[in-house]
């Protein structure tokens, strides 16, 4: 069972760092982002920004989604680790979440609540995205919802439980 969903955390895990090869945003047919065709274009001002602190933390926190990600899907090959597919699922979802309330503030006046500005808003929203942030919520509710594995009978017999077990040995 734990490698099982080790597999599909793996996936889910692949599903984040893998979006960022597909379009974020799309015009029409004229024009496509990819997250990683944009970041690999200004790769050094995020560094100098980052190391100057001046990255906000919600960017922080979406760009470090990613190498948490790509570790957790390593790691679940070998079996589901729950904590890092937790902080994997997680990670996306705060930058998400976070940004939509803070583009929905700053925009708030720009748009209003017009459902048709919200329309517009949404058609730009590439694939990549998408997965992001559908692979995000999967593999956190996997992390949350999971089965634990039960105690093996040998295993229960060999941990202590209470006084007995700590009688036993010094007797």
């Amino acid at each position: 069972m734990r490698r099982l969903l080790g597999l599909v955390a793996a996936l889910l895990a692949g599903g984040i760092v893998f979006s960022g090869f597909l379009p974020w945003v799309e015009v029409g047919p004229l024009w496509t982002a990819t997250l990683y065709g944009v970041a690999s274009g200004q790769f050094g001002e995020i560094v100098e920004a980052a190391r100057a602190g001046r990255l906000p933390v919600l960017a922080a926190i979406f760009l470090a989604s990613f190498p948490v990600a790509f570790v957790s899907l390593l790691v679940s090959l070998g079996g589901f680790v729950r904590w890092l597919a937790l902080l994997a699922g997680l990670l996306p979802l705060v930058a998400l979440i976070g940004t939509a309330i803070d583009t929905r503030g700053r925009l708030g006046g720009l748009i209003g609540d017009l459902p048709e500005g919200t329309r517009a808003a949404r058609s730009l929203i590439g694939d990549g995205l998408w997965i992001y942030g559908g692979a995000a919520l999967a593999l956190t509710l996997l992390a949350l919802l999971a089965p634990r594995p039960a105690l093996s009978r040998a295993r229960r017999r060999a941990a202590p439980s209470g006084r007995r077990g700590r009688q036993g040995r010094s007797g």
